[in-house]
């Protein structure tokens, strides 16, 4: 486990809860001299004293071994499984994986607990067998008692792996999985469905001549600008765009619903009303 921060800690103690060994990796702070796994040491405590607790019981705890990425970084090529859970930058994610590949055993599985970034993103540059067995594995918080998994694969992932991921999870880690399209396969069914007959107009007839649909595409092009790197804006800018019209549509659905309850109260005739 890669990143010792809430996530990554209760990430580390299920495994031990069935049972499994870990091994809980962070960085060394800037001039720490005193204790070099004291990030890794902090998460680990924390975990300890969650509530609700991240361990079925506290001897679970010793099924975890701390260290950190610049020492211990070696020990990822004896595992079977890397989870990396960092910050939310692409840029810190791509040279943690840059160092993973110098240590790498062809098989290993590595995994990103990411929620906002995509999969064919995170794999950017790197080796086809990294590629193959790389996968979103997105556990919730709190990782022991929320049941849902979300698996996200790239177009690169080795399918039997997959399998083996969605199998091990539910036998053996007790979750629930959801497998998800990766992000770029999700953009070309879209564009697959805007150039079938029928979608296109419907996408024109919904947006022609609204000012609130041009605001709304604003307001989430420029909420997800900060997420995604430039090269890669055309596809964001399309799903932004997608949203916006499933914003809209659900706004214009809701107001038919609403005119349709008017229409209802009003229908029974009215003794007084003109012409009854």
């Amino acid at each position: 486990m890669l990143g010792a921060g809430v996530m990554g800690a209760a990430i580390a103690a299920h495994p031990a809860n069935v049972g499994i060994p870990s091994l809980l990796l962070d960085i060394v702070p800037p001039n720490e001299k005193k204790d070099r796994d004291i990030i890794a040491r902090t998460g680990l405590e924390k975990a300890l004293k969650a509530k609700p607790a991240s361990f079925y019981s506290k001897r679970g705890a010793q099924l975890v071994t701390i260290g950190n990425i610049e020492d211990d970084l070696e020990e990822l090529a004896d595992v079977d499984w890397i989870i990396e859970a960092v910050i939310e930058r692409l840029d810190i994610k791509h040279a943690l994986y840059t160092k993973i590949e110098t240590v790498l055993t062809p098989g290993t599985i590595i995994s990103s607990n990411t929620s906002g970034l995509p999969a064919h993103m995170l794999v950017e540059g790197r080796s086809d067998d990294f590629r193959r067995n790389f996968l979103i594995t997105h556990f919730f918080n709190p990782v022991r008692y929320m049941k849902l998994l979300e698996i996200v694969p790239t177009n690169n992932t080795n399918p039997q792996l997959l399998l083996f991921m969605e199998q091990f999870a539910t036998n053996v880690l007790g979750k629930g999985v959801v497998l998800t399209p990766s992000f770029r396969t999700l953009v070309e069914r879209k564009v697959e469905k805007l150039t079938r007959g029928g979608a296109v107009p419907l996408a024109v007839r919904v947006t022609c001549g609204s000012q609130r649909f041009q605001r709304t595409v604003r307001l989430v092009v420029r909420a997800r600008r900060r997420s995604f790197s430039s090269e890669s804006s055309a596809d964001h800018l399309l799903t932004a765009v997608e949203g916006a019209v499933d914003i809209l549509c659900r706004q214009m659905r809701e107001a038919q619903t609403r005119r349709r309850r008017v229409r209802t109260r009003r229908s029974p005739v009215d003794a007084n009303a003109p012409g009854a």
